[in-house]
């Protein structure tokens, strides 16, 4: 007897031989992907013992392997990462390559999926594992697809252990002003630290890695993102944090560059994408802590007609400040002279 099967004709036996051996490779994707996703060390080891894994070929060739070390490190599961790695202690070429593999469509290595994820356990372990700085280097110069490199991850997680372990791997000052600045990016780890930490520790010390003598570069790096001030509102849960981190950004930009005016374009501007100042974020959230700050930039008697223009700009929907706060329904904002 046969069984047809997609106009293909087979004898039964065969085709049930087929769909067993189907389903083995099914269940094995599950179980990998499953022990990845929970982080069960001893279930790994056994798994990769079966599967006879002994080269990074072994391991490319399971399937769902990229997925499965994707969960590994974006759990910050690591033992089962100290079991990988110990996989190629021996081989260092083998471990390159296991450390440079894109385990997303936007390109992020594992190194950067730790960090981003504040897993710095992980991170550590990583470069723990390689021998050669060099390798240590270009894994935290790696850039992602969409621009992004380890230091943006690191200050996103909000993890000051996460940047310093970046930044401790580049010893050549002008790579590290490469990875500080991002060329050709006008996001960097100064302004995405404060979407996630509002007491400005992590921007400071990105700073402070940048020599003295250099204050351009950190006034440039300070003014490469225009949602650097709207990310600090817009994140912050009290308006006091979100004054504390606007009061830091441009105090600090005031002090390197003694330049009132170009403190107060810095606050003029707008997001790329909502075209909104800091002035209507803060209005929108109701932080009247934030417009005092800004606004005691511009207390000079010559500046009283830049403020009431500052006030009158309008955002995308023909809003201003005012009337942002007149929707949120926010009284003590729109009082504020």
């Amino acid at each position: 007897k046969s069984h047809k099967f997609y106009n293909v004709t087979r004898k039964k036996d065969e085709f049930e031989s087929l769909k067993l051996v189907s389903s083995l490779k099914n269940n094995a994707r599950k179980q990998l992907l499953t022990l990845c996703d929970t982080g069960s060390h001893k279930g790994i080891s056994e798994f990769l013992i079966k599967a006879r894994v002994k080269t990074l070929e072994d391991l490319c060739a399971l399937d769902g392997m990229a997925a499965g070390l994707k969960q590994v490190y974006k759990h910050g599961h690591l033992k089962v990462l100290k079991i990988l790695l110990a996989l190629f202690a021996a081989d260092q070429e083998q471990l390159r390559g296991f450390l440079f593999m894109l385990l997303d469509d936007t390109g992020r290595t594992g190194f950067m999926i730790a960090l981003g994820r504040g897993h710095t356990g992980c991170a550590k372990a990583v470069l723990a594992a390689v021998k050669d700085d060099n390798v240590k280097q270009e894994l935290a110069l790696t850039v992602a697809k969409n621009g992004s490199t380890s230091l943006i991850f690191a200050a996103e997680a909000a993890s000051l252990d996460a940047v310093k372990c970046v930044l401790s791997v580049v010893p050549d000052y002008e790579q590290k002003l490469k990875l500080i600045q991002v060329e050709g990016q006008s996001c960097n780890a100064f302004s995405r630290s404060f979407l996630t930490c509002n007491d400005g520790a992590i921007a400071q010390h990105i700073l402070n890695e940048i020599k003295e003598e250099d204050k351009q570069t950190k006034i440039d790096v300070i003014l490469a993102d225009n949602g650097c001030l709207y990310n600090a509102v817009l994140h912050a849960k009290y308006g006091s944090a979100a004054a504390a981190a606007v009061s830091y950004v441009l105090i600090t930009l005031f002090e390197l560059s003694q330049d009132e005016n170009m403190v107060q374009d810095f606050i003029e501007r707008r997001h790329e994408t909502v075209k909104q100042t800091v002035v209507m974020i803060a209005a929108e959230k109701g932080y009247v802590e934030v417009l005092h700050k800004v606004l005691s930039f511009y207390d000079k008697p010559g500046d009283q007609e830049r403020k009431i223009k500052l006030l009158s700009l309008k955002d995308k929907d023909d809003k201003t400040a005012m009337d942002l706060a007149q929707d949120a329904k926010v009284k003590a904002f729109v009082s504020v002279d």
